[in-house]
């Protein structure tokens, strides 16, 4: 067998199982909105939210859904005036970032 021939055998198996690797991706980019979005779950209902300088309000349900420009925001939730979650979070195109503060 010549150099070329086990060259071919040896990178041929290589480059098959890396273009297979793109056919079984499970993850894919769909921008359903032009606006990314926040949205808090298992809140206390009546929690502040503070994402930068902007003040919301958790509905009776636990929930809050607030549209945010792209980049990073400053993200703090109170109950009762006292901190109970902060973080800082980075979104972009149309994604949403979903904080669960579930017990």
């Amino acid at each position: 067998m010549t150099m070329r021939q086990l060259r071919t055998l040896l990178v041929l198996p290589l480059a098959l199982s890396a273009a297979a690797c793109g056919l079984n991706a499970k993850h894919s980019l769909n921008r359903t909105s032009p606006v990314s979005q926040l949205i808090i779950v298992d809140a206390p209902p009546g929690a502040e939210v503070r994402v930068d300088d902007q003040i919301a309000r958790v509905g009776s349900n636990g929930r809050l859904e607030m549209p945010l420009s792209d980049g990073w925001h400053q993200v703090t939730i109170s109950d009762g005036g006292a901190k109970i979650h902060g973080e800082n979070i980075f979104i972009q195109d149309g994604s949403r970032k979903i904080i669960d503060l579930q017990p």
